[in-house]
């Protein structure tokens, strides 16, 4: 975690990605058998913010 800022950005961006995603694949036709979505972020995403 980055000393320097509050944990809630990361949450927050997170929340936009997944909404974005979310609306990107909505009709993608290649679904796993999830009963939800499942969503994994690599925090080398994160050191650029």
């Amino acid at each position: 975690m980055n000393e320097n800022k509050d944990c809630l950005i990361y949450k927050n961006f997170a929340q936009v990605l997944i909404k974005r995603a979310s609306d990107l694949y909505k009709d993608y036709y290649f679904r796993i058998a999830l009963k939800d979505m499942v969503y994994a972020f690599d925090r080398v995403l994160l050191n650029f913010i």
